[in-house]
């Protein structure tokens, strides 16, 4: 009976030492971050399954027009805070960048900031989540959608572009992978 148990065990130990050796900075405490929402005006934006074909964020940015509907898929994250204080809005980076903890060049403690990502502009758009006529939801996106720094998303989304050439996704539904 001890020998099953040990067995049986073992797996359980062995896949917890993985989970410890993940990240650049080693020895460091990982913090848990429970995922909340989404809240109740969110959850009409969440959707399953995953919406198909998705163009990465880049290719969005150098061959979309105004107006256009698009398929993205992309990370949360590009700055320190991705989030948009008090509206329902967050920065969205290229799936083809690595966050400073998957590419080890340095320990970072915010790794959801692709600091370490030389292009970042080329690869980073802001994702609005409007309302009927159109404005941001007056309500974090973090919550409102449920979300995490890093998430995965494939979203469909109004590109909007202006004059300058800043684009803007305006976020129709969305699937957390």
């Amino acid at each position: 009976m001890r020998r099953r148990t040990f067995i049986w065990s073992l797996p359980v130990i062995g896949s917890t030492g993985l989970f410890s050796l993940n990240g650049c900075g080693g020895g460091g405490e990982e913090t848990v971050v429970k995922r909340t929402g989404p809240s109740e005006a969110g959850k009409s934006f969440i959707v399953n399954p995953t919406p198909l074909n998705p163009q990465n964020v880049h290719e969005v940015l150098a061959n979309t027009n105004d107006g256009e509907e698009v398929v993205v898929i992309g990370r949360v994250g590009g700055r320190v805070n991705p989030w948009v204080k008090g509206l329902a809005a967050f920065n969205f980076v290229d799936v083809s960048k690595l966050a400073c903890n998957e590419d080890c060049a340095e320990s970072c403690p915010t790794p959801w900031d692709f600091c370490c990502v030389p292009d970042l502009k080329e690869n980073r758009i802001l994702v609005q989540v409007p309302d009927a006529s159109g404005d941001p939801i007056a309500e974090d996106a973090k919550s409102m959608l449920g979300l995490l720094e890093l998430d995965t998303l494939v979203i469909s989304a109004t590109v909007s572009k202006d004059d300058n050439g800043n684009v803007i996704l305006l976020l129709s539904q969305a699937s957390i992978k």
